[in-house]
């Protein structure tokens, strides 16, 4: 098979949607990929050297259109949109306005956007599984590929290199061809000779463009993974004058924000999916509401990661029905701040998703809610049963019951410790249990949870998982 990889070096793609100028491109076409093969073929001044390149890139148009891995949803942030007024290159300044001053001063300007995502994996994957280019061809593409410096805006610095593997695509093109959530551009036959026809028709008139080209739809590969009962994390920033809260404080935080939230919500019964409990105080017997801390951590070393608690998050069951979702709403949006005697008041502003690009990463909500087949503790699971080794039952077994009783899938394996594999995160032993009945004395620690197969977040496993503790964080394989 050929596969090409794309590594967008500074962490973002600085593309143009060719429909919305004032909109990022993602995924990334696999036109823009062949334009770009194209251009680094003037590279190559060999002649034997260049034959064979245009060989291949003749080879490449003819296939079917490739599968691609690439990061979607929440694991992409969308940078906030700036209108920039940029002198045009092409404009003379005309006799009458010519000044003293610098050329450029006396060009006019146009509107210009510089769209940009940056999503969570920079790396793209352009998979054609079924295609196999001969050693020739091969080398000639490889050698193409290592010229090729930026893929879009010359801001969109890439390396990009050709292999013979490649993981399960994220997208492919529909089966029925025309249902499917993009609409890509992907070359096809002819499309080399038009691109190098346009070059040349570009010396005397600018304004000629390429074709748009042959479209493809496109639609996910994977249609359904495993999860918990939670679907999505509504984001609560603190202020940056506020004081300052650890992890280990946890207990503390969300015992407060629940306490300020429901006095803000109606004196009249409560469902069971924001309370947590029944009419008659029975705990709930369906998915509810759980509170979170979002911290700064690292699943890298950071020496920044500190473990201070940036803002809170609400777990939103996926069972939440829309009456519901509007009553929490009527409380959150009376909910200014949460008062901690003398350690002093904290503000909290609400963060919408399409604002992830503008707010600190510790609380961006992909962070939790991607998918992996690996998951570590940002705060420790609170075990729900005592462990009892002599008949069958350890510390393992115990968090593997948490699992599948949110309706997982059993993991390959569990390992257990009382320090966390992500930087910032505190021994599950200096965490506080405040006056959290559902901790009580229950045992504290810190796990690595792998799967066999992808899971989707947001997580969190354990006896006092509605509490802040258990929260999962992703890491290794993702989708």
């Amino acid at each position: 098979m050929l596969a090409i990889e794309v590594e967008y070096l500074l962490g973002r793609a600085v593309a143009t949607n060719t429909t919305q100028r004032d909109r990022a491109e993602w995924p990334p076409h696999p036109t823009r990929l062949f334009s770009a093969f194209v251009d680094a073929l003037s590279d190559v001044s060999e002649p034997d050297a260049r034959a064979r390149a245009e060989a291949a890139l003749r080879w490449l148009e003819q296939q079917s259109a490739p599968d691609i891995q690439v990061s979607l949803d929440d694991e992409v942030s969308k940078r906030t949109i700036a209108r920039h007024f940029v002198a045009i290159n092409d404009d003379v300044a005309k006799p009458k306005d010519m000044r003293p001053t610098p050329l450029v001063e006396l060009r006019t300007r146009q509107e210009r956007f510089f769209p940009s995502v940056v999503p969570f994996d920079p790396c793209v994957v352009f998979a054609w599984p079924h295609s196999y280019p001969n050693a020739e061809q091969a080398t000639a593409l490889k050698d193409l590929a290592s010229r090729i410096a930026y893929l879009g805006h010359s801001s969109s610095v890439v390396r990009v290199f050709c292999r013979d593997t490649a993981s399960p695509a994220t997208i492919a093109p529909s089966e029925d061809g025309k249902w499917g959530e993009w609409l890509l551009r992907v070359p096809g036959p002819g499309r080399f000779d038009r691109l190098n026809s346009v070059y040349t028709a570009r010396t005397t008139n600018t304004f000629i463009q390429p074709p748009r080209g042959r479209e493809v739809r496109y639609d996910r590969t994977i249609t359904s993974l495993a999860s918990g009962t939670h679907g999505s994390i509504r984001i609560f920033a603190f202020d940056e004058n506020s004081e300052r809260f650890g992890l280990t404080e946890t207990a503390w935080l969300t015992s407060r924000f629940r306490a300020a939230l429901f006095k803000k919500l109606p004196d009249g019964a409560m469902p069971e999916a924001i309370s947590g409990h029944k009419t008659d105080g029975s705990p709930a017997t369906i998915p509810h509401i759980a509170f979170v801390p979002l911290a700064n951590i690292s699943s890298k070393p950071d020496k920044y990661a500190d473990g201070g608690v940036k803002g809170l998050g609400i777990l939103i069951p996926r069972t939440f029905d829309i009456a519901t979702n509007q009553l929490l709403d009527s409380g959150l949006s009376r909910l200014e701040k949460l008062v901690f005697g003398e350690r002093g008041e904290i503000f909290l502003r609400e963060v919408r998703p399409e604002a992830s690009g503008q707010i600190l990463y510790s609380l961006n909500a992909s962070r939790y809610c991607r998918s992996s087949t690996t998951w570590t503790t940002v705060t420790p699971i609170a075990l729900g049963w005592h462990p009892k080794p002599k008949k069958g039952l350890t510390v393992e077994g115990v968090v593997i019951r948490h699992l599948v009783e949110l309706g997982l899938p059993s993991p390959t394996s569990v390992s257990v410790q009382r320090v966390s594999k992500l930087w910032g995160v505190p021994p599950a032993r200096t965490f506080h249990r405040g006056d959290l009945k559902s901790l009580g004395s229950r045992i504290l620690l810190h796990a690595t949870i792998e799967f066999s197969e992808c899971v989707k977040g947001p997580l969190a496993v354990g006896a006092a998982r509605h509490m802040g503790f258990g929260l999962l964080h992703p890491c290794g394989e993702r989708t």
